[in-house]
């Protein structure tokens, strides 16, 4: 994972193809939550901000578990849970 981001910072293919891909997983994202947040008052705009971060942190969490090659440890996991459920709820 590391080499292809490194990659598609210095070939222009390669990012076009990562940003591609990046944007249909945001789609799917948003599609997802888009129902239940508008139910909740929460506004496009905010919707979008809270997507790309969660595809940040899954991003993040992907590159450690790659650069430690070793599993996500369960405590990990929670957290993430935790903390992808705070972004979501906006707190």
């Amino acid at each position: 994972m590391l080499e292809i981001s490194v990659e598609a910072l210095r070939n222009p293919r390669i990012r076009s193809f990562i940003l591609q891909a990046q944007t249909k997983i945001a789609a799917r994202l948003f599609g997802r939550l888009e129902s239940a947040a508008l139910r909740s008052g929460i506004d496009r705009e905010e919707l979008i901000a809270r997507a790309a971060t969660l595809s940040a942190l899954g991003q993040g969490l992907a590159l450690q578990t790659a650069l430690q090659a070793a599993p996500v440890s369960e405590r990990t996991c929670a957290v993430f849970k935790r903390t992808a459920k705070a972004v979501l709820e906006g707190r």
